[in-house]
């Protein structure tokens, strides 16, 4: 089945997406089924010579695309919607709006027949990210295809939408965590004697690496902590430190904080 698929928006992140399904050279769509508009002329040129189709309006690009993709922050979304002519409505519509549920969009693209919300992570933009979906009213071939173009960008976990704040905390946000902890590491690092680059390196690779063990792995994660601290050792010392810190409870008092904050903004979509 072809589809026509059309970007609303190619900023970072539905512009990473875009850039990971057109550089794959993906079997399942051609750059030529491709459509985007974004109110940025600059934003769009970069992708002329894939051979997609640079939409003209907006209105151009809802009547020319069986899926649309809407990659523009919800507040430039709000501002647009009062003036459009929604009479031309995509059949499906794949949404990584923040915050904005399926059941607002509904209201919008009320002629459109199923819907998908996404929430991407920054890691996306080199394939190593992962991707929050859940749909609704959607057939099963536009639901695979939907997931075969994320895929090109990581793993695609399909959650249902009322655990999309606890996603949006964990996944969303998370990559702000690690790297507010690297920073945090690497100035260790260089108050107790390193480089900026070598503290740098150390850093990064050991974030990098541990993470891929714990992946590949499978073995649960506090037999991994246990596995680096040796009774007696140098790590306990540091572990010890962040338990009497209460590290753990920082951090999930950090993560709730962002899940409400997450909450309350889609409340007021």
């Amino acid at each position: 089945m072809s589809y026509k698929l059309g970007f609303l928006g190619v900023g970072v992140m539905a512009g990473g997406i875009l850039t990971s399904l057109l550089d794959c050279k993906s079997k399942f769509i051609d750059g030529s089924e491709i459509i985007v508009f974004d109110t940025d002329a600059s934003k769009m040129s970069k992708f002329v010579n894939y051979g997609i189709t640079i939409a003209p309006s907006i209105d151009f690009l809802f009547k020319n695309s069986n899926i649309l993709l809407i990659g523009i922050k919800p507040q430039n979304f709000r501002d647009l919607k009062n003036d459009l002519n929604f009479e031309n409505h995509p059949d499906y519509v794949l949404s990584i709006m923040a915050g904005v549920k399926i059941e607002s969009l509904e209201k919008i693209f009320f002629n459109t027949k199923g819907f998908i919300r996404i929430m991407p992570n920054l890691p996306c933009l080199i394939g190593q990210g992962t991707i929050g979906f859940c749909e609704k009213k959607c057939p099963k071939e536009v639901i695979s295809f939907s997931k075969d173009l994320l895929s090109n960008c990581g793993d695609v976990i399909e959650i249902s939408e009322d655990k999309f704040d606890v996603l949006t905390s964990i996944s969303g946000s998370g990559p702000a965590y690690i790297f507010y902890i690297a920073q945090a590491m690497i100035n260790a690092g260089i108050k107790l004697g390193l480089s900026r680059e070598d503290s740098t390196i150390l850093t990064y690779d050991t974030l990098v690496g541990s993470a891929l063990y714990a992946k590949e792995s499978k073995i649960p994660i506090n037999e991994l902590i246990e596995k680096v601290c040796s009774k007696g050792g140098t790590t306990i010392e540091a572990i010890n430190i962040f338990r009497d810190n209460n590290l753990a409870e920082i951090i999930y008092n950090g993560i709730e904080a962002c899940k409400n904050k997450s909450k309350e903004l889609s409340e007021k979509q």
